[in-house]
């Protein structure tokens, strides 16, 4: 935490012009890059509200996570794209894009799960049992568009740039 803490005070203290949009595509690959972490935590996490039985905590959720995984790493340097543009294009000295994109991600990932409650475990576990099937390339494709079209009328509240429209 206390890295992105202090990542964030670098980019504060060093703005960077706002960027128009996040491309579909580097969110795709975040999405990929992101999602076997997600799954591994919301599990156990969510298992505690769902109970055992929830997909998130099912060894079919696992076997994604690991599929995921598997393609995530030549995604890595696309998703760290993405995350430079939502969270700043400064990155402290020394820290390489994929570096911070594990350090943030972390954060990340906390944060996102301590934030799911027994509402949002059913419509997460719901999400993710909904997207199990497909390829891991559908499933970046799929929320990319969506989050692009959950913004198409309105800016991110959080002041992080929308993604792109296709």
């Amino acid at each position: 935490m206390k890295l992105i803490a202090a990542a964030a005070l670098l980019a504060a203290q060093n703005p960077s012009p706002p960027v128009a949009c996040v491309p579909q595509q580097e969110v795709a690959d975040l999405t990929i890059t992101l999602l076997p972490a997600f799954i591994d935590a919301a599990g156990p996490h969510c298992a505690r509200h769902l109970g055992a039985g929830s997909f998130l905590a099912s060894r079919e959720a696992r076997a994604m996570a690991e599929r995921l995984r598997a393609e995530a790493g030549p995604r890595r340097e696309s998703a760290a794209r993405g995350i430079r543009r939502i969270v700043g294009n400064e990155v402290p000295a020394g820290l390489s894009g994929t570096t911070m994109l594990s350090v943030l991600s972390e954060g990340m990932i906390g944060q996102a799960v301590s934030g799911l409650d027994e509402v949002k475990c059913r419509n997460a576990d719901k999400i993710i049992r909904s997207a199990a099937p497909l390829p891991p390339a559908n499933i970046g494709d799929l929320i990319a568009a969506i989050g692009a079209l959950a913004f198409l009328d309105r800016p991110p509240s959080d002041g992080a740039p929308p993604i792109c429209p296709a």
